[in-house]
């Protein structure tokens, strides 16, 4: 065997093996006791205390971080730092950075300081514990303040969507089965929901502690379905129509039920939102101890494109709280109905922009045995609670304008905000209370356009029926589906509010030709009408199958001599195209003359595959039968 090709099968299989063991040893750590994540939320009755603050020397026992150079980072390198201080136990390939268990008798401090000394060493650290700090809190009244300081609703007036945005909560993970955000959950095509750090594993990162399914629902808890809460991200700018398109939430689990994480399963976490689709990241959480491995999974899902929003905690000083002092991240302090800078809140130059924090009425699981909640929702208070106002932001104006950069859209948050004069210098210079309405307005150039009219309208028959179908207009939030029974209108309203691409118009007579036309709608107004279809309905025919391509079918006329294929049948092998799945067949009866039948040309290098299947008994001759089969 050629040497070098030994070696690179040897690596590519040891590194599946690794990620095998990393997933193990994760849902190890949390038998471990893993105590907490700063979740930067703080749940009162009246008025909001300063949180306990974070404990600095809160690491996981007995483990270290350790950044490798990118061209140290291959098959041996897990065995070389094996050597020197203990077991890896956890890699992340994206940092290159291993999570080592420290060998019997070494201390962090030790095993830190002898990795430092590697040349294939960049950094070596502490792998920091984050914890819960919200308690749970009867309901006491259920009015949103939040959406209407930062005027998300007059944004919701001009939003005008273009494409569908991802929020990544990096969290406990959401309930997805809440009635106010079950809807707003991004599925892939598996239908699986979202990302365990602690497993490793695509699941449903259900929320087992309450924190994180509370910030779902202040950044897009859908509206307009008749329940619940708004979330900022939730609109769809049309009064009395309900978005589950635009927006939608990723459930990301780095924290255990216990309210639990570490630097490794946030900074996972955080990479594999990054990498599946999310263009915001709400990171509702924090702490005082820097971390070069979580700082790198910011930088991460920066380069990737994301916008990175973080807590910017609630020990009510000013001393940095991470991830939300790194660079590209906006950092969120808490306010009260009052614009008054919450007494919990951090402060400093650091500090990115101000929200919404305190008392904020939001989203619970019913089923949360850490918070303990036992209502769908409640109120809670934190900086938790400020962060995904700031990431529903960003949604909205990235679902308008997706080709705007993150640094676009930070930019476009931070410089569109009211004027934070109470607390002057306690964020950053110019920086303001976040308003939702002015960031919307410069990222879209003012009001919302009218959307622009529906194309390739198509009026299919049936029996006593028309399915219409039509291609969809950019800014459209519904459709007014149009009748007439005479060639070229006038049209009148046959449906409102119809929020899909399709539409059956039902209960009509057979024979009759019935003409219509499409527009579009949203909250600025009603595009023109779309090119005209017509159909006439009738009763249905036999489809004879013709197998081209895929959904190719025609239809069979039957004439004075058809009587249901009592006695002779012509078949053709099932048509298993969606559209028509169920086999049918044309049948013909003992006859004279030609049986006709016209296929649609096809383009060149086509070709038709057609199969007859015949069932006779007259024979002229005993065992002799007369077929002939002629095609042009």
């Amino acid at each position: 065997m050629n040497p070098s090709r030994f070696r690179l099968s040897l690596r590519h299989q040891y590194k599946n093996l690794f990620h095998g063991i990393q997933n193990v040893c994760l849902t190890v750590s949390l038998v471990l006791g893993i105590t907490g994540i700063a979740l930067h939320s703080n749940s009162q009755t009246l008025r909001p205390t300063p949180a306990p603050s974070i404990e600095v020397s809160a690491v996981v026992p007995n483990e270290v971080l350790v950044g490798v150079r990118a061209d140290q980072d291959d098959a041996q390198e897990a065995y070389r730092l094996n050597a020197a201080v203990g077991v890896a136990v956890g890699w992340q390939p994206e940092l290159h950075t291993y999570r080592i268990q420290l060998q019997p008798g070494m201390t962090i401090r030790a095993a830190i300081a002898r990795l430092r000394q590697r040349g294939d060493v960049v950094f070596a650290e502490p792998n920091h514990i984050y914890h819960v700090q919200s308690t749970p809190n009867n309901l006491s009244y259920g009015n949103q303040w939040g959406p209407p300081k930062v005027q998300a609703n007059l944004a919701w007036d001009i939003w005008n969507p273009s494409a569908t945005i991802v929020i990544a909560i990096v969290d406990t993970g959401i309930d997805n089965t809440h009635p106010a955000l079950t809807n707003k959950i991004y599925r892939d095509a598996l239908g699986i929901v979202g990302y365990n750090a602690f497993t490793g594993l695509r699941d449903n990162a259900s929320d087992d502690y309450g924190h994180g399914t509370h910030c779902a629902g202040i950044a897009a808890a859908q509206i307009n379905n008749g329940i619940g809460v708004a979330g900022i991200a939730g609109w769809t700018g049309q009064a009395g129509v309900s978005d589950t398109t635009y927006t939608k939430l990723m459930p990301v689990k780095v924290l255990d039920g216990t309210g639990s994480g570490s630097d490794s399963s946030v900074a996972n976490g955080i990479i594999w939102a990054a990498n599946n689709g999310a263009r915001v990241i709400s990171l509702s959480l924090g702490g005082t101890g820097s971390s070069t491995t979580l700082g790198n999974a910011v930088s991460y899902a920066w380069t990737k494109g994301c916008v990175v929003v973080a807590a910017a905690g609630n020990s009510g000083g000013s001393t940095p709280s991470y991830p939300g002092a790194y660079p590209n991240v906006i950092s969120v302090a808490a306010t009260d109905s009052n614009d008054q800078l919450a007494s919990f809140s951090n402060y400093g130059s650091w500090v990115t922009v101000a929200a919404p924090g305190v008392n904020i009425y939001s989203t619970v699981p019913t089923y949360a045995a850490g918070g303990n909640f036992g209502l769908n929702y409640n109120y809670l208070s934190g900086t938790s609670m400020a962060t995904p106002h700031v990431a529903g932001e960003a949604a909205l104006i990235l679902a308008q304008n997706p080709a705007l950069t993150n640094s676009q859209v930070s930019s476009l948050i931070t410089s569109n905000v009211d004027p934070y004069t109470p607390y002057s210098g306690s964020i950053a210079p110019g920086a303001g209370r976040i308003n939702v309405y002015r960031a919307l307005k410069a990222a879209g150039g003012g009001a919302a356009k009218i959307p622009t009219a529906p194309t390739s309208l198509v009026a299919t028959p049936g029996n006593t029926q028309i399915n219409l179908g039509w291609s969809g207009s950019a800014g459209a939030v519904t459709y007014n589906v149009k009748r007439s029974l005479v060639n070229g209108g006038p049209y009148l309203l046959l449906a409102s509010g119809v929020t899909t691409a399709t539409y059956t118009d039902i209960g009509l007579t057979n024979g009759t030709t019935y003409y219509y036309v499409v527009s579009a709608v949203n909250a600025t107004g009603e595009s023109p009408n779309s090119a005209q279809a017509s159909a006439t309905p009738a009763p249905q025919t036999t489809v004879y199958k013709i197998q081209s391509g895929p959904g190719v079918i025609g239809t069979f006329n039957p004439d004075a001599y058809f009587n249901g294929g009592s006695l002779y049948s012509v078949s053709q092998a099932i048509d298993t195209s969606a559209a028509n799945a169920a086999p049918m067949a044309v049948y013909q009866t003992q006859r004279f003359g030609n049986f006709a039948y016209n296929m649609p040309a096809l383009s060149a290098g086509a070709s038709y595959t057609v199969r007859l299947h015949f069932a006779e008994s007259y024979f002229t001759i005993a065992g002799q039968r007369y077929f002939n089969v002629a095609i042009n």
